[in-house]
């Protein structure tokens, strides 16, 4: 007897959701893909227990990426018009340049929300 084995298709692999990114602190922070999916750096600010976009990232919120990023070192390069539209997974991946180059400890780059340690690589 002859049997036929039913075509089986395995259901499609669900799309990662885009994942959002923070860098900062207790009160103020730059946000990556918030308060909408854009993909750009917003400012936003505590008040109370809601955060407040603060509009495009500004000069303070460029040097807190620099600093969580680990590219301080190479600043000049990174002027406040292009850093604003470089994911952190684009961050992510010149902080390993420079680690290659010139042989820096490997920084473990992650998202500062609490409850919600994104690695950056996953944020693009």
């Amino acid at each position: 007897m002859k049997t036929k084995l039913a075509e089986v298709s395995a259901p499609p692999l669900p799309i990662p959701k885009r994942q959002s990114y923070m860098v900062g602190g207790d009160t103020i922070s730059v946000d990556w893909r918030w308060p909408g999916d854009e993909p750009c750096w917003r400012m936003s600010s505590k008040e109370g227990i809601t955060w407040e976009d603060d509009g495009p990232l500004n000069e303070g919120g460029r040097q807190l990426l620099l600093q969580h990023f680990g590219l301080e070192e190479i600043a000049s390069h990174l002027p406040l018009e292009r850093i604003m539209l470089m994911s952190p997974h684009q961050l992510e991946k010149e902080r390993r340049a420079l680690e290659a180059q010139h042989g820096l400890e490997r920084l473990e780059i992650t998202s500062s929300r609490p409850g919600a340690h994104v690695e950056a690589r996953l944020a693009a």
